[in-house]
């Protein structure tokens, strides 16, 4: 059953990611991310595209010069099912209640077992790691975290690992973008790579560090650049306040 659930987790962990503009034009891609065969194939493609994707019959520019872009559409990739684990298993229990089986004693023994949340899987009191697999550069939580207390295991408040990936990932060939900061985020040093999230002890567990270099610094000054420009050098304060606001937290302040 706990094989089950795990399951639903970490479904991109070792897959190629990119973050994908529509304004990419066609034979540019990310280095790596497609064979030479594979990049053969994308050059011939070409992809019909509708006025409007729930009616595709209905073609309103053919035979368009394939992109990496065009992998966003549904006529030519599925949306990922966005899944609550805590909501699957309450599902999962409930369904058994129906069935009139809630004063079985093996069901009511295993009850507990079924009802699960993402954190029965990712204990709080380890360190965890951001591991680019592709380039084998790792960062630490607690170097990114912009307050101790927002680390909850894998997953860190405000400012986490999924916005060091995306900081990093996106791709496109235009270089306008609305941001303030000059960093050249369109074309990201880690589009196309493969990544996972796993506690220290098993990352040193399983490498004994050798190979692996920490770019933790790097990665955090590259943040907090960004960061800055939007919202200056009090950023920090600031948008930890909001996030005080919105979850019911007393705002800290501004000095």
């Amino acid at each position: 059953m706990h094989d089950i659930y795990a399951s639903f987790l970490g479904r991109w962990a070792h897959k190629n990611i990119v973050c994908v503009g529509e304004d990419v034009q066609p034979d540019d891609y990310p280095s790596g991310l497609f064979s030479a065969e594979e990049l053969d194939i994308l050059r011939e493609k070409t992809s019909d595209i509708p006025y409007d994707f729930d009616y595709p019959d209905e073609i309103a520019y053919p035979n368009v010069p394939f992109t990496l872009y065009h992998f966003t559409f549904p006529i030519v990739s599925d949306m990922e099912e966005d899944i609550c684990l805590s909501n699957k298993s309450s599902s999962l229990v409930g369904r058994f209640s129906m069935m009139g089986i809630s004063k079985d004693v093996a069901f009511a023994s295993t009850r507990s077992e079924m009802l699960v949340k993402e954190e029965t899987y990712f204990p709080k009191e380890q360190p965890w790691i951001l591991r680019n697999l592709t380039t084998k550069q790792f960062v630490r939580s607690e170097a990114i975290a912009l307050k101790p207390e927002f680390i909850r295991g894998p997953n860190i408040n405000v400012l986490g690992f999924g916005e060091i990936v995306m900081s990093r990932i996106c791709w496109s060939t235009s270089s306008f973008v609305n941001m303030s900061d000059t960093t050249n985020i369109s074309k990201g040093v880690w589009a196309g790579h493969c990544f996972d999230i796993t506690t220290l002890a098993r990352y040193r567990d399983e490498t004994k560090g050798v190979g692996w270099s920490d770019v933790s610094n790097e990665v955090a000054k590259e943040i907090a650049d960004i960061w800055e420009s939007e919202y200056g050098p009090n950023w920090r304060e600031t948008v930890c306040n909001r996030w005080y606001r919105t979850y019911g937290y007393r705002p800290v302040p501004i000095y």
